[in-house]
């Protein structure tokens, strides 16, 4: 459920003009039947300027439970058009071998879960 709830809570930072890269999380403690669950907001870690036309943004995400217990940290990677440029390609292979060559993903490992 919660895998369910990670791809729910991602696809719309993209909006309908960008694209997900890549998600990354970890589930660090158990949700258990009849819990609440909730998406931290999305916090930007930072964003680039240099992939091609678009901008490429660094999220840190987050699910917790009714008691503020932060179970499954993550990060995305987001690319979006820049204001007033061109809108991405449907065919993104072109831009592959620049993401690839961009720094690796800060992980979820590296993030403090709150107790």
């Amino acid at each position: 459920m919660e895998t369910a709830l990670r791809a729910a809570a991602t696809a719309p930072l993209a909006g309908t003009s960008g694209w997900v890269w890549t998600v990354d999380f970890q589930f660090r403690a158990m949700n258990l039947v009849g819990e609440t669950l909730n998406r931290l907001g999305d916090r930007v870690q930072s964003a680039y300027n240099t992939v091609g036309e678009f901008g490429l943004v660094e999220l840190d995400t987050g699910i917790v439970n009714q008691d503020g217990k932060e179970s499954t940290p993550g990060t995305a990677r987001v690319l979006l058009p820049r204001r007033g440029g061109p809108a991405l390609p449907a065919d993104k292979s072109a831009l592959l071998a620049e993401l690839a060559a961009l720094p690796a993903q800060p992980t979820a490992r590296n993030r403090y879960v709150r107790a």
